[in-house]
């Protein structure tokens, strides 16, 4: 985590969160991380400065699910994982198309 919130240099907290939330989406689509290690990626974000109280608490409900689908209490990993995509989504896609800004191509 300490390496994606270097990435975010001088932006503002909140836009490096952002940043962070979406590489996050970005790995796991891509089949790099898995869903317990993107979920815990998140929850390292969870106090830090520029996490809005929406996201905290969808990061916790992510992390608490998980647990609970893993145990067989409460859910499921597959359920836990379409929230985690859902929650991701949009910032992996602002993600994307500010680096096919930057580079001036499309991304897939």
């Amino acid at each position: 985590m300490n390496l994606l919130r270097s990435l975010g240099g001088t932006l503002s907290p909140s836009l490096t969160i952002e940043m962070q939330i979406g590489f996050l989406g970005l790995l796991y689509d891509a089949k790099r991380i898995a869903l317990e290690k993107a979920i815990h990626g998140l929850f390292a974000l969870v106090h830090d400065q520029g996490v809005t109280d929406d996201q905290r608490s969808m990061i916790y409900w992510l992390d608490d699910g998980h647990d609970l689908a893993i145990a067989g209490t409460y859910g499921t990993v597959s359920q836990v994982e379409a929230e985690f995509r859902s929650f991701v989504r949009p910032y992996a896609d602002t993600l994307k198309a500010q680096e096919a800004e930057i580079l001036g191509e499309s991304i897939a």
